[in-house]
């Protein structure tokens, strides 16, 4: 479909009227957001902010902006070649544990990517320290999602032939394969300007330094603070030997002796909430009032029943989960890459008073 805009350019002698198509481009330079931002708002992602989605959308009304039949018709196509084709998504992780809520996001992200391009997928959770390798060989997959340890040593050469795209992402990269992963450096960036804006210049960072991940947030949330003159109080203890109650004293500690008390905090991942209000409201110290809170991950399991429930930074599991089913698909269908590819995603503030995005949340949940 040609769609077409008339621009009016006035001179004095006539009015000349100058047709062109409009593009996602455009749409994305009128909104203001990158074209990727445009293409889940109108494919309707739940994962974008309410005012980001509505500016959008008025830029596309504005422009008369429609996909283009071609686009549609790529779309179709690119199901097609791959329809059928065996995928397996395996967590592998050590002794098996029980998967945290975040798996089951980028679960549900892998399983509608693989819906909409009729994909059989396969799901397993492998124990690391038993070799994971045949686990995944005996399915005789087209093409593999993994999260977790990667495989190493002469077996795991076996893997190497068969696409792969690593969901999330350690120090260490996989010895093969693509990642899909958020930005944890813009992570710790947005909780320190989000607490900068809220008005707080000695602010306190609380997490497990145990991987990699969690290190590059706090020292991100550390650089954007000192930037802006600010100090941090870092308590980024090792998690051997440590559970979450007792790093909530240490914090209480760490608050109380400070020449200049923190108030504000950002707390690495949400399953520390649950076990650090507690310790907190029993030290006097009331979360909302006498200390600002942002954590990061958009957990409903460990920030529903919160009192009061803080800001959080969404790293948007499930689209990890869908856009590395779409690459994976790239790889299948030919479409390769000359190089190995890493994508970061960009993460997302859920501020505690966007109620609509808060019943997403709960839809989530349930």
């Amino acid at each position: 479909m040609k769609i077409s805009l008339h621009f009016k350019i006035f001179s004095s002698k006539k009015l000349l009227f100058m047709e062109t198509r409009a593009t996602l481009q455009q749409v994305a330079r009128v909104a203001g957001v990158s074209a990727s931002t445009v293409s889940r708002v109108l494919n309707s992602s739940n994962l974008i902010a309410n005012s980001t989605a509505e500016a959008v959308r008025r830029a596309a009304e504005a422009l008369k902006y429609k996909p283009s039949r071609r686009a549609r018709a790529s779309s179709s196509s690119a199901a097609s070649l791959v329809a059928g084709k065996q995928i397996g998504f395996f967590i592998i992780q050590p002794r098996l544990r029980h998967p945290i809520p975040a798996y089951m996001h980028l679960l549900r992200g892998v399983s509608t990517g693989c819906g909409k391009f009729d994909l059989n997928l396969h799901v397993g959770f492998l124990d690391s320290e038993e070799n994971p390798v045949q686990g995944i060989l005996q399915y005789g997959l087209d093409g593999l999602i993994v999260h977790g340890t990667p495989p190493v040593g002469e077996s795991a050469k076996a893997l190497y032939s068969i696409p792969t795209v690593w969901l999330m992402g350690g120090r260490a990269r996989p010895m093969w394969g693509d990642q899909i992963m958020p930005d944890n450096g813009l992570v710790g960036q947005m909780a320190g300007q989000y607490l900068l804006r809220k008005g707080h210049r000695n602010v306190a960072y609380c997490g497990f330094n145990g991987s990699w991940f969690m290190r590059i947030r706090c020292v991100s949330f550390e650089q954007a603070i000192e930037d802006a003159g600010g100090e941090v109080l870092v308590l980024n203890e090792p998690p051997a030997g440590l559970d979450a109650t007792e790093l909530g004293h240490r914090l209480v500690q760490k608050i109380r002796s400070a020449v200049n008390p923190p108030t504000g905090l950002f707390i690495a991942e949400d399953w520390l909430l649950r076990p650090i209000y507690p310790v907190l409201q029993a030290a006097g110290i009331v979360p909302g009032r006498d200390l600002e809170i942002i954590s990061c991950n958009n957990e409903p399991a460990h920030l529903l029943g919160l009192a009061p429930i803080p800001a959080t930074i969404d790293i948007h599991f499930e689209r990890i989960g869908q856009l590395g089913v779409e690459h994976l698909v790239q790889r299948l269908q030919g479409n390769s890459f000359s190089d190995r590819v890493r994508i970061m995603i960009e993460p997302s503030l859920v501020l505690p008073g966007d109620k609509q995005r808060f019943a997403q949340m709960l839809a989530a949940h349930d």
